[in-house]
């Protein structure tokens, strides 16, 4: 997290480059797919729990979110409304099946 919005660049960069590369080699039917990555989370617990500045951090989520349209690091102040997010998530998967 001392990186700031260059440490969020280059956390989604690897992992983009970690989905890309575990599709690749696991998941054949879903290679040249768009995977979206949201991660909720409570940036001042974090900051509290992990020991990090909130300004430091808040400059890593800006840095994650900006560099890559389909990934985006969204603070959320309440597990509750974390939970609601992830349930009211669109779950959209291509079926390869012929049914």
């Amino acid at each position: 997290m001392e990186s700031g919005a260059k440490g969020g660049f280059a956390a989604v960069q690897a992992l983009r480059k970690a989905i890309q590369q575990h599709v690749a080699a696991n998941i054949a039917d879903l290679r040249g797919s768009c995977v979206f990555v949201r991660i909720f989370a409570d940036l001042r617990v974090l900051c509290e729990e992990e020991g990090h500045n909130l300004q430091l951090l808040a400059g890593f989520a800006a840095g994650f979110s900006s560099e890559d349209s389909f990934a985006d690091m969204i603070d959320v102040r309440e597990r509750k409304v974390v939970s609601a997010k992830i349930e009211g998530m669109p779950r959209t998967f291509k079926s390869t099946s012929s049914n």
